[in-house]
């Protein structure tokens, strides 16, 4: 634990708002579906500002949960074979990010943190870049339709400023080999300077249990746009945190 913390503090600074409600950690509470954004080359600010102890006095305050055992990191399973990733994530109590698994959780009581956009959103990772793989996500909307938990989206700046992406793929070798196997493998270069991470979190979206009557495309059509809407709001009001965003705009993809 002392070699992954010091890690950390080498990498940057780390630092949490709640821009929202106060989020418990007691399961008598509802539930919540985080969405995390953006993923990043690997989202060290995400990991550095929920999880470290940054804050104590500030998260016992407005976030709770985040020092509980109420609340699962969702992550690919593929990352549980590649190793220092795995020990990273392990140390972290991350879950794999299989819908059944989050589903149990979610059922059970617990809330669930999911990089919406994965590890394909590396390729978009860049200093100042703010294009998000969300259009054709579907996967947290329908969890918590079926769960009726709430959705909060998660913004963390700083997180594509590590690591600057490239396009670069001879004869289309790695684009072949993510089709075959589900892998995006990144290509490109990492930024060596001490970062500033902030993660916002902002306002719950309640959402109500579906039942067999419902029209499910539809709901998650107006629960997506609401999601969105509310992620934008989020970092508009926040994207002064890094200087590398202040006059742009999320770019959904």
């Amino acid at each position: 634990h002392s070699i992954m913390n010091m890690f950390y503090r080498i990498l940057g600074t780390y630092s949490l708002i709640n821009d929202s409600v106060k989020l418990e950690k007691n399961r008598d509470n509802n539930t919540y579906v985080l969405g995390v954004h953006p993923h990043g080359l690997f989202p060290f600010g995400s990991v550095g500002s929920l999880a470290l102890p940054n804050n104590l006095n500030y998260i016992e305050e407005t976030t709770p949960i985040l020092n509980s055992n109420y609340l699962k990191s969702g992550i690919a399973s593929f990352c549980f074979y590649i190793p220092i990733i795995r020990e990273i994530y392990l140390w972290l109590g991350a879950v794999d990010c299989s819908k059944p698994i989050l589903k149990n959780l979610l059922l059970e009581g617990n809330s669930v943190a999911v990089f919406v956009g994965g590890a394909q959103e590396a390729q978009y990772s860049g200093i100042g870049s703010t294009k998000l793989i969300l259009k054709n996500r579907d996967g947290i909307f329908k969890l918590a339709l079926e769960t009726g938990s709430s959705l909060i989206p998660v913004y963390t700046f700083g997180n594509n400023n590590i690591y600057n992406s490239l396009s670069c793929d001879l004869f289309g070798i790695l684009d072949n080999f993510k089709k075959i196997t589900g892998l995006w493998l990144p290509r490109g270069y990492f930024l060596p300077m001490r970062h500033n991470f902030v993660s916002v979190i902002g306002k719950p979206i309640t959402v109500e249990k579906i039942n067999k009557d419902d029209d499910l495309d539809n709901r998650i059509a107006e629960i997506k746009h609401e999601y969105m809407f509310n992620l934008t709001e989020l970092f508009d009001k926040y994207k002064y945190l890094d200087p590398y965003c202040i006059n742009k705009s999320i770019e959904y993809i």
